[in-house]
């Protein structure tokens, strides 16, 4: 089967995160036996540093076309970017043979592709990972509203990656979405040899942003250290972000310039190197669609605490973490970190392990190519019912 992935970036070398998850998808797609082109739409600031313009390349043996404009605010340009997108998709279809399926990851994209089925046969599948559409209608902007219709209006099928994101897309937007949580790249996440060490370390990952809750954790942290007196407590923070001189400040504020690191943007291998050395794994979002870092963290043996925020929920249970609220996460979580520290917690790495075969590659490869061969065939299934309606 020919399949096009679209997506909001490419992982690179200064970039290793940018489109990692939907990289990682195209790879376990390829390995399924399907021919995957892969086309990137770059519209971050001229800050990142990056090749402009369009261009084609090549990427653990998957052609990759890009599109890099430094637009901004892109969405006032939708016009022009469904346009770019017939012109690349008909370059692709030139030179990678006609395409069976067009899969856009994020609403944003799949309203940038969606004029496609209408000039070409390929079936427009939408996967829906973002935040933004997983709360009550009453929260979403008008804008971002009018941009999932879009999205939505051509597809012939949305997939969103937990049972939350689904039923507010059922809720918002009257869609039936199929339920299939993101991929691990296990090769990496779940060979980690653990490494000897003195202390207790956690480790977050994660953009240093708000709604991630690193200002919560290192309170929570904070409270650790200085009210429960374990002073042997180590956290790395990997990630980069505007965020990071609030972050710095606080660090310095709570005097725990020797118990916090931030480690900044890293690979998968980098991030795999410091879990390693890791206990615990520890991300307090306000909101999540599925939460691939503490899946990660799971394939590695290591227990994490999350907040029940609309992901993590579908895969984290007593024997692989903890939840805790996110109106009471700091003291929930400084609590719960306490009692694994003083032994009343306690988890096994083989089992914690055990719970990770629902993210291997090959199992969600197979669950995406199940709904592809369906559309190709154009057999007649429930799998979503799409509203007409206009940008």
């Amino acid at each position: 089967m020919n399949i096009t992935i679209a997506a909001a970036g490419l992982p690179s070398t200064e970039y290793p995160l940018n489109g990692i998850f939907e990289f990682e998808q195209a790879k376990a797609l390829l390995s399924a036996g399907h021919h995957v082109t892969y086309l990137s739409f770059d519209f971050r600031p001229y800050s990142y540093k990056r090749r402009l313009g369009f261009y084609r390349g090549e990427k653990d043996g998957i052609k990759t076309y890009t599109i890099s404009v430094p637009t901004g605010i892109y969405r006032r340009f939708m016009p022009a970017l469904q346009l770019t997108a017939r012109y690349v998709f008909a370059k692709i279809e030139k030179e990678q043979g006609p395409q069976d399926i067009l899969n856009a990851h994020f609403y944003s994209i799949g309203a940038i592709c969606s004029t496609i089925p209408l000039h070409y046969k390929a079936r427009l599948v939408v996967t829906e990972h973002s935040s933004k559409l997983n709360k009550e209608a009453s929260a979403i902007s008008a804008l971002d509203k009018r941009v999932a219709r879009a999205a939505y209006r051509n597809a012939s099928a949305v997939i969103a990656v937990s049972e939350a994101l689904a039923s507010h897309l059922r809720s918002n937007f009257n869609i039936q979405a199929c339920v299939i949580g993101d991929m691990v790249n296990f090769s990496v996440f779940s060979n980690i040899t653990k490494t000897p060490h003195k202390g207790f370390n956690i480790i977050s990952v994660g953009r240093l942003i708000k709604g991630k809750g690193f200002e919560e954790l290192i309170e929570s942290v904070n409270l650790v250290v200085h009210k429960y007196n374990h002073h042997d407590v180590q956290l790395t923070i990997i990630g980069e972000g505007t965020m990071r001189a609030a972050i710095e400040q606080l660090i310095k504020g709570y005097s725990l310039s020797g118990n916090v690191k931030l480690s900044g943007e890293q690979n998968h291998s980098a991030i795999a190197r410091e879990m390693s050395d890791s206990d615990l794994f520890v991300l307090l979002s306000d909101s999540e669609t599925f939460g691939v870092s503490y899946a990660e963290a799971i394939c590695a043996g290591i227990p994490v605490i999350a907040t029940r925020c609309g992901g993590p929920e579908t895969f984290i249970n007593n024997n692989n973490g903890i939840l805790v609220s996110k109106e009471n996460c700091v003291t929930e979580t400084s609590n719960a970190i306490t009692s694994i520290l003083n032994g009343e917690i306690k988890f096994n790495t083989k089992v914690v392990k055990e719970t990770s075969a629902a993210f291997h590659p090959q199992t969600i490869a197979q669950k995406i190519s199940d709904i592809f061969s369906q559309l190709k065939k154009k057999l007649e299934d429930d799998i979503c019912y799409l509203p007409s309606s206009n940008f």
